[in-house]
């Protein structure tokens, strides 16, 4: 039934743009558009909104992740944008690559006992200890489980389920961080809300270690600069406030770099051709760099490595990560829409307009044979089809209000294949 479904998926759905145009009203209030034409007039404007009814099914309303209003962003964003810049993560790129030999030596120990590993959970189980090295007063050290923690990645697949029904009725994420666990594990059958309020659990247990100044790490993190920030107003630095980053970085963080990584493992290692280049590659730069082959190599020759950075590229595209549609509306002034056949569509303020990802990465008339896993397209194609790619690929979002661990969710996506799919 699943291949099935799937198949009705890919023949009507993404078909439909043939039938109905560029343009869909999807409910009462929001048009749906698929034109990569679009995308930057869309998420580029720094004076859109996100969709509060959309966003607000996270139940993090106060995080950067979820905050509607321009100004309220841009105040939120400010103590704890620079913690993910691209220098700042080259900065601090010992701490990203002792979690990457951390995750290379417990595969070495199943690979020694002939035990097979879940590599997607270990995948999430890095993510999260890098997030939470930049970001909490507290490190999950969840690559020392003995199996990469797989009940705690239930749980962070579970909370993403609870999203839909949150986005309905509104009730449910204040409720599950409310009520006692007690209450929720007598009555929850199969473990899965337990586990999400488990989560929940923890990033109280966080954000109130930094409330309370407990935190036992030597250099700032990003609770602890938001909670210290002098431009902020005190609820800016509550409890709550703190509790809703820490979810969002956690639950973003976690998920959007295990899928991906997850799908490139597969690629390169189900494809000999790809392997076999990609080894020989990370070889030839070892051995340039006089790097043996049981040590890491860091972020800058990794950068330098071009068909490792298509392949990165390629599954991002493929795996596209976000897969949500990024509502936004304007408050005050309509949006225009000009389809390529020069049809003109006026919103008024507050409609809500939103384009998918999914719809830019896998158009046929940007990236040929779309369904087709090929890196060599980054590095083949001509300066005005690299051009064209790049205007559609945009895996975490474009734009100002892109989420902030863009560059933490990126990094760790190439490191781990720098050490040990070469073994």
């Amino acid at each position: 039934m699943h291949e099935k479904y799937g198949t009705i998926y890919a023949i009507v759905f993404e078909n439909q743009a043939d039938l109905t145009g560029p343009i869909v009203r999807i409910n009462p209030w929001e048009v749906h558009i698929n034109d990569p034409a679009f995308v930057n007039t869309l998420y580029t404007n720094s004076k859109l909104e996100k969709d509060p009814f959309f966003y607000g099914a996270f139940g993090v309303n106060s995080s950067s992740f979820s905050t509607v209003e321009v100004p309220t962003f841009r105040m939120r964003r400010e103590p704890i944008g620079p913690f993910f810049s691209t220098a700042n993560v080259h900065k601090l790129q010992s701490r990203i690559l002792a979690r990457v030999q951390q995750l290379c030596d417990r595969l070495a120990e199943f690979a020694a006992e002939n035990r097979p590993a879940t590599i997607s959970n270990a995948y999430r189980c890095l993510s999260a200890d890098v997030v939470t090295d930049f970001a909490m007063p507290e490190t999950k050290a969840l690559l020392s489980d003995p199996e990469f923690a797989p009940k705690w990645v239930r749980s962070i697949r579970d909370l993403t389920t609870t999203i839909i029904w949150n986005r309905h009725l509104k009730f449910i994420a204040p409720l599950l961080k409310a009520i006692p666990r007690p209450i929720v594990a007598a009555l929850d059958r199969d473990g899965g809300i337990t586990a999400v309020v488990d989560i929940n659990l923890d990033v109280f247990s966080q954000a109130r270690m930094i409330t309370k100044n407990l935190s036992l790490k030597s250099y700032p993190t990003v609770l602890q600069s938001i909670h210290d920030s002098p431009t902020l107003p005190p609820y800016e630095r509550s409890f709550d406030r703190l509790a809703n980053e820490a979810l969002a970085l956690l639950a973003a963080g976690s998920e959007t770099t295990g899928s991906t990584l997850s799908s490139l493992t597969y690629h390169v290692l189900a494809n000999p051709a790809i392997h076999a280049r990609l080894k020989a590659d990370l070889r030839v730069a070892a051995e340039k760099n006089n790097i043996p082959r049981t040590e890491l190599l860091d972020s800058a020759i990794v950068e330098g490595i071009p068909y490792l950075q298509a392949l990165l590229k390629e599954s991002l595209r493929w795996t596209t990560p976000i897969t949500g549609r990024l509502p936004r509306r304007h408050p005050t002034l309509p949006i225009v829409y000009t389809t390529p056949s020069g049809s003109s569509y006026t919103l008024p303020p507050n409609s809500i307009l939103s384009m998918t990802i999914r719809d830019m990465h896998f158009s046929p008339s940007i990236f040929p044979s779309p369904h087709t896993f090929n890196p060599d397209r980054w590095i083949t194609s001509s300066p005005e089809e690299l051009t064209q790619m790049n205007r559609a690929f945009m895996p975490f979002g474009r734009g100002p209000r892109v989420y902030d661990d863009i560059d933490t969710s990126v990094h760790p996506k190439y490191l781990p294949h720098n050490m040990h799919l070469p073994r």
